[in-house]
């Protein structure tokens, strides 16, 4: 227990604040839930030096990001399905048909691009704990974070499809894409040390289109396009390039 500061944390420091956040009312339980979460976040980088000795098994590490980001996605459908079974109508099935192809775009950029560059990344890297940290721990929390903040953006969008946006559904339903987007900017550096320069315009792309959401209807706002990286736009590798490129460069 002496070699894992993190168990020792979680269970007598931010593990009991977590459970007296839980008695806690109002403005108190997000305070003392919040300070957990910030202890829980800054302690990688401030015992950066008696952890990065650590080893993770890779596949499975990687795996289990992964599942955490299917059940985030998987509560997005049904956060999209309540809505649209009080009350059926064309433009709900509508916004309903939109909202799955935007999740299945999100599962497509990651499942099918990432999910083997993190698994790479992390059987190959120096220092295992550094992509843990960066790529797993802060860069999967802005993975789920953003498609929660979607996910929410969508059920007003199929709760009320003819109505216009407020800034506030924009800001998630927007945001929140650009966020999912742009963290791929970030974790590929991490990794590869190279710029994910289509995931980066296509999350600077979104946020143009920010502005001019509320001015039309949830449908339509729901319904704007979406870049996703093109095999076209992909960098041509050398047959004899090694398998890290490879990745890095379809990432």
């Amino acid at each position: 227990m002496r070699n894992q500061p993190g168990v020792l944390r979680s269970l007598f420091l931010t593990g009991p604040m977590l459970v007296i956040g839980g008695f806690a009312d109002g403005a108190s339980r997000e305070l003392i839930w919040a300070l957990a979460a910030f202890i829980d976040l800054a302690s990688p980088s401030l015992l950066r030096r008696r952890l990065r000795q650590m080893s993770f098994d890779s596949g499975h590490l990687a795996e289990r990001f992964g599942l955490l980001l299917i059940i985030a996605m998987g509560e997005s459908m049904v956060a999209i399905g309540v809505p649209a079974a009080e009350h059926l109508t064309t433009g709900v099935l509508a916004a309903v048909a939109i909202a799955f192809v935007l999740l299945g775009a999100l599962w497509w950029v990651y499942f099918h691009f990432a999910a083997d560059a993190v698994r790479h990344a992390l059987a190959t890297a120096q220092v295992q704990f550094d992509i843990a940290r960066h790529v797993l721990s802060y860069g999967h929390l802005a993975l789920v974070g953003s498609v929660i903040a979607i996910a929410v953006g969508i059920h007003e969008v199929v709760e009320h499809p003819s109505h216009h946006l407020d800034w506030g559904v924009t800001g998630l339903l927007y945001g929140g894409s650009a966020l999912y987007l742009a963290t791929y900017g970030y974790t590929r550096w991490m990794m590869f040390r190279l710029i994910s320069s289509t995931r980066l315009l296509a999350a600077a792309a979104v946020l143009v289109l920010l502005p001019v959401a509320p001015l039309v209807s949830g449908l339509t706002a729901n319904g704007s396009p979406r870049r996703r990286p093109r095999h076209a736009q992909q960098r041509r590798v050398d047959p004899g390039t090694t398998q890290h490129h490879r990745l890095g460069a379809s990432y």
